[in-house]
């Protein structure tokens, strides 16, 4: 084999030294700048409904009831309250009701503002439009809430475009319902719905985020200045920061879209522990195949719920049984001495609990009796009053009488 050049040499070092400075200090800013992550372009499309939500408050549905035109609107979470406040049940009035909330204009009227003192006259004129008719105006309504709160899910996903951020630039400081903004009047009195809390709360969480963000660059720069090559760490260590950042943003993105357009998430599908999915009866036909399976004995899903929950609690019970076992034998290392339990759960019998008793008394005593008293020595004040009390003990008592009183 021949010996390798002087170039080869040279660049075999420089390759090694290259590898060895990006491991300690990190890649340079363009490398790490270029391998962040792009977000995906999404179909303007898919938030259709979330501009009205927002910049409007509801959806419009246009409906030609006999030769007037309605448009109807949806209803904001304000409004279903109001409703639930007037009636406790879902009967005849609360659908009278909820047709009249719902109406926006009539014959090119706008209701929304009188809609306080239209709203018995609206009642009279859906209580007598025939049931069929009045049911198909109620299914109506009821998608267009539908859509409504699908939009209201998209919000999350609409704040993270750009477009949302151009339009919270517009928005900003101003009344979501004001009629400026709107368009139309008495839009200031229906509150502002889940969406338009939300997407403010969200815009503005992201302007300090961007806020942080810009001081944080002056506090770089001007540490670069003393730090040198160092920097280049914190670089590196914003560098994957952000890519985290975007790529959280990302699957938190697609999985929204993925729950509200392809509504891929099944409310009725439950995980156990072991990661098996049970769905729960639906329909007839499910029912009475698990009823089936309940009379043949055969193991349904109830019962894997039942098995989960108690393999759970004896894995729990074992785990403390084997953590104290652990602390005891710890504890006889240090000790360095038998630890045994001297009593069980099922206690003492009254014989065992009389001997007990007895050697005990036998030890008291025989502890008592190897007890020697001795007195400790009296001092000179001691023994000199010890000596006058004796004396005064010994003294003959004299008897004091009183003199008997003289006489005048």
């Amino acid at each position: 084999m021949e010996p390798a050049s002087e170039d080869e040499v040279r660049a075999r070092y420089e390759k090694t030294q290259e590898a060895m400075r990006k491991e300690l200090e990190g890649p340079d800013e363009e490398d790490s700048l270029a391998a962040l992550p792009k977000e995906p372009e999404v179909d303007p499309r898919l938030y259709r409904d979330v501009d009205p939500i927002l910049f409007r408050g509801f959806l419009p549905l246009r409906a030609k009831i006999g030769e007037t035109l309605f448009v109807f609107k949806s209803l904001n979470h304000h409004e279903f309250a109001y409703l639930g406040w007037l009636h406790e049940d879902r009967g005849e009035g609360f659908y009278l009701d909820f047709l009249a909330m719902s109406v926006f204009m009539v014959g090119g009227r706008n209701i929304l503002k009188e809609r306080d003192n239209a709203r018995e006259a609206l009642r009279g004129f859906f209580q007598e439009m025939p049931p069929p008719a009045r049911t198909r105006v109620v299914q109506n309504l009821a998608e267009v809430n539908r859509k409504a709160n699908n939009a209201i899910r998209l919000v999350e996903a609409f704040a993270m475009e750009p477009v949302s951020r151009l339009r919270w630039a517009q928005t900003k400081g101003l009344d979501l319902l004001s009629p400026s903004l709107t368009g139309v009047e008495g839009t200031q009195a229906l509150g502002l719905n889940w969406g338009q809390l939300l997407w403010r709360s969200l815009n503005h969480f992201q302007d300090l985020r961007e806020e942080m963000e810009r001081q944080w660059e002056h506090a770089k720069f001007i540490g670069g200045c003393f730090a040198g090559k160092g920097i280049k760490r914190v670089h590196t260590a914003d560098h994957q920061r952000r890519k985290e950042e975007i790529e959280t943003r990302i699957a938190r993105k697609e999985t929204i879209l993925r729950e509200v357009v392809l509504m891929e998430k099944d409310p009725q599908v439950h995980k156990l522990r072991d990661g098996k999915r049970v769905r729960i009866a639906q329909t007839t036909e499910e029912l009475a195949k698990q009823l089936e399976q309940d009379l043949k004995g055969e193991e349904d899903f109830h019962d894997r719920i039942v098995r989960a929950a108690e393999e759970y609690q004896e894995q729990v019970r074992l785990s403390r049984a084997r953590d104290l076992e652990a602390l005891v034998e710890e504890g006889r290392k240090k000790a360095q001495v038998p630890l045994t339990s001297k009593t069980d759960l099922a206690g003492l019998s009254p014989q065992e609990l009389a001997d007990r008793l007895s050697r005990r008394r036998a030890v008291e005593a025989q502890e008592a009796s190897s007890m020697v008293v001795r007195p400790m020595p009296l001092t000179e004040e001691e023994e000199e009053f010890h000596a006058k009390w004796k004396n005064a003990r010994e003294a003959p008592r004299v008897d004091i009488r009183p003199l008997p009183r003289r006489k005048e």
